[in-house]
């Protein structure tokens, strides 16, 4: 059995830094991203926990047209710029909020 973690945030409180990274340089997990404390519908994406100044890094899995999905990826209206490498550091992130079906992450 596959676990599928999801990754809480919420919205105001975590930031979000595109990195130039090579996204074959991580080892990535499927997880889904969706916001605390909001009606907010979330996304699957990829993390990972291998950066060395980040806890965590995300990348898409596929495009959504959806503003917080934009914002959080650096992208323009109706995700101008969107591509599968893009790599994205999850700022002030505390990891409470995050969780698999099994127990905390």
């Amino acid at each position: 059995m596959v676990k599928m973690h999801t990754l809480y945030v919420t919205p105001g409180k975590e930031t979000y830094r595109t990195l130039s990274v090579n996204p074959d340089d991580y080892q990535w997990k499927d997880t889904r991203l969706e916001f605390s404390q909001s009606f907010k519908r979330g996304f699957d994406i990829r993390y990972s926990n291998d950066h060395p100044e980040h806890d965590i890094i995300i990348r898409p899995t596929e495009m959504y047209l959806s503003h917080d999905f934009e914002s959080i990826f650096g992208l323009g209206y109706g995700c101008r710029g969107f591509n599968m490498d893009i790599v994205v550091a999850v700022m002030n992130h505390d990891n409470k909020g995050t969780q698999d079906y099994g127990g905390v992450w």
